[in-house]
């Protein structure tokens, strides 16, 4: 536990190295902020709080700079709700009266809104369904010994898998498992998929091709949707990305935005909103990264991804509140366009 003197110096530090991306000397801290301590008692609170993790230091005579856990305590203390000032609520707002029911087009300037707010990476998806179910399936014969599963799901999205056939197989009896499976599995979602295959007696073929039905809905249930992804400018502004193998790095990440967005929404799975910070990511390419995170959509039916990548030297007063009500934002235009209605007003005092 730290003290208070040492909980207030940590959200000094902290705040201050965002501000100027410099290392924190107890000089600056006491002079700046008319501490009234000397210079010498910062300096051993500091050195507790990098005993403690918080904290560390570039080199011997350098001052201080937040640790993952500093940035964790820093932003665990901030209030709830964050404010966000009306003029940003209107600049995350604008870009929305501009289109109508083309959800590529909201979630591009969405995704450029944010960036140009938080100048940082932005990723942005479009709302896919959270219950996926089967439509229909088919089996295509390509070979004696292998053949082509074609799932369609409910929501006009289609999956095809390769299957390594044990025996020869011809078109005429794939069309026949094809028919049994279809009557068995008609709306089924990988959990009733897999009740299907515990309880009916189905051939070899069956079961395999049971099984990579569910596999396909289980990897379908976890997809993202089309991605826009604005911010790189931005983010190569930060001090942090001066270097160039840092630059190099980030340039690589942001050049896949498909996997990138996979592995944010991996991340923030069943939660609503999510901050993540440096080492605390369990994806290994994002631990010299924060990412802050949020589902919009209608809950239980379809699901979108906002999210921030940046350094863990980030802005996180401005940016939480940012996320958290884009994400409002566009959890409205979802309900509006699934309850028949779109709204392109967006009074600002509903997001609060």
């Amino acid at each position: 536990m730290l003290s208070e003197r040492q909980a207030t110096l940590l959200k000094l530090i902290v705040g201050e190295y965002v501000a100027s991306a410099a290392p924190v000397g107890s000089a600056t801290i006491v002079k700046k902020y008319h501490l009234p301590v000397s210079s010498a008692t910062v300096r051993n609170e500091m050195a507790e709080l990098e005993e403690g993790g918080y904290v560390t230091h570039p080199h011997t005579s350098a001052g201080r700079i937040p640790s993952s856990l500093g940035y964790r305590f820093y932003v665990e203390s901030l209030p709830a709700p964050l404010p966000l000032a009306e003029p940003v609520k209107q600049a995350l707002r604008r870009p929305f009266a501009e289109v109508a029911l083309a959800v590529d087009e909201w979630v591009r300037l969405a995704a450029t809104a944010l960036a140009q707010v938080v100048q940082n990476a932005v990723v942005v998806t479009t709302p896919r369904a959270i219950d996926v179910r089967l439509h229909h399936l088919e089996l295509v014969e390509l070979h004696a010994t292998l053949a082509l599963l074609i799932l369609v799901l409910r929501e006009a999205r289609v999956k095809q898998q390769l299957l390594a056939l044990d025996r020869p197989t011809d078109q005429e009896e794939l069309h026949a498992v094809s028919a049994r499976l279809n009557q068995l599995l008609a709306g089924a979602g990988p959990r009733e998929v897999a009740r299907v295959g515990s309880e009916a007696g189905l051939s070899p073929l069956e079961q395999q091709v049971l099984a990579s039905t569910q596999r396909g809905l289980e990897a379908a249930a976890v997809e993202v949707g089309q991605v826009a992804l604005a911010g790189l400018a931005e983010i190569l502004s930060q001090p942090e990305f001066q270097e160039i193998r840092r630059a190099q790095q980030v340039v690589e990440i942001l050049n896949e935005p498909e996997a990138l967005a996979q592995r944010l929404a991996s991340v923030l799975r069943d939660h609503a909103f999510q901050v993540i910070i440096g080492e605390e990511n369990p994806e290994q390419a994002l631990r010299d990264y924060s990412v802050v995170l949020a589902q919009y959509g209608v809950p239980g039916e379809m699901a979108g991804l906002v999210g921030v990548l940046g350094p863990t030297r980030m802005a996180y007063e401005r940016t939480i509140p940012s996320v958290q009500y884009l994400a409002s934002l566009m959890t409205d235009l979802v309900r509006g366009v699934s309850g028949g209605e779109f709204r392109r007003d967006f009074p600002g005092d509903e997001h609060e």
